[in-house]
């Protein structure tokens, strides 16, 4: 918009121009086409914050099929109504893990660190980097702290534990809670509101 303006006002400073000078009207034109050039380039150069959190940003992307009989929506197969839950599950899960970590319950955490649970932690939280929009690639970031992580804490749970790979242990699970809250924070509160009224309504039947 203000480069549309600032071309509006060239034209008319080239209008002004080609007629007889008059400096009554000439002085205002001058100072409308530099107000609308800076407020153009300012634009450009720091988008206003608003605009470049949601510039991208499917605000809500729902599952193929899912709110409109089955049509297919032209979306991803998945959208924020099932991966937000999905990725808050995951941490949701967390705190028992921490709490298995610190008891030596290694069974637990064994069990919560199988190959099929990393493999539904990773599609759910590259999927919903894949709708955020702007925020894709540090959502991407997130997720590659979150594998990482998961990673060392299975490396250390093969050793014989003691009490300095207890404690690396309950960092790499503060580590996981660290990325999961961060990727969940990405999401717009506008998004969370869309997603919490769609399962009460489906919870309604």
């Amino acid at each position: 918009l203000a480069w549309s303006a600032y071309l509006r006002c060239t034209m008319r400073w080239r209008v002004a121009d080609c007629a007889p000078p008059r400096p009554q009207l000439i002085q205002p034109l001058r100072r409308d086409c530099m107000a609308a050039f800076a407020l153009a380039v300012a634009q450009f150069a720091h988008p206003p914050t608003a605009l470049s959190k949601v510039d991208g940003l499917p605000m809500y992307a729902p599952s193929s099929g899912t709110l409109n009989g089955g049509l297919g929506s032209g979306f991803p197969d998945e959208g924020f109504e099932t991966l937000l839950p999905k990725v808050e599950a995951i941490r949701d899960s967390l705190p028992a893990l921490r709490a298995a970590v610190e008891n030596g319950d290694w069974a637990a955490v064994a069990a919560a660190q199988t190959a099929d649970t990393q493999e539904f932690q990773a599609r759910a939280l590259g999927g919903i980097a894949s709708i955020l929009g702007d925020e894709a690639y540090t959502a991407l970031n997130y997720k590659a702290r979150f594998l990482s992580a998961s990673r060392r804490l299975s490396a250390i749970m093969q050793k014989p534990m003691d009490e300095r790979k207890l404690g690396l242990a309950v960092q790499e699970v503060d580590e996981l809670t660290s990325a999961i809250q961060a990727t969940i924070a990405l999401v717009p509160q506008q998004v969370v509101d869309q997603v919490r009224a769609y399962e009460l309504r489906r919870n309604q039947g």
